[in-house]
């Protein structure tokens, strides 16, 4: 009866710990997208999508993520949040190049010779 009881025990004892870990596994380990390098800028024209994501409690850093296409190919890069390109994304503003700041702005200054 006693190896009944110390069998029954050890199975239950398995079954609350297995729940007990899958229920708080974001909690145990911080999940971030952007583990490596960040990159602290990226082309506009290249970029296809842009995903900013903020603090959580699965992983306590902002994080930026562009895919752009590149040589034919669609990559993923993390963007460095603390750049200019990143402070515009978290702002909301997006992503400008500075040719695209200045757009419809080229003959406001110049004087014309006639």
């Amino acid at each position: 009866m006693d190896r009944r009881v110390l069998t029954l025990f050890c199975i239950l004892l398995c079954v609350l710990t297995l729940t007990q870990s899958t229920g708080q596994r974001g909690s145990a380990f911080q999940r971030c997208f952007c583990l490596d390098r960040l990159v602290k800028g990226v082309n506009p024209k290249l970029v296809i999508e842009v995903k900013y994501i903020p603090p959580s409690p699965s992983c306590s850093k902002k994080e930026i993520i562009i895919r752009q296409k590149r040589k034919g190919q669609v990559k993923s890069v993390c963007l460095d949040p603390n750049t200019e390109q990143g402070r515009r994304i978290q702002k909301g503003k997006g992503l400008q190049n500075k040719q695209q700041k200045f757009r419809g702005q080229k003959g406001k200054n110049v004087k014309s010779g006639h």
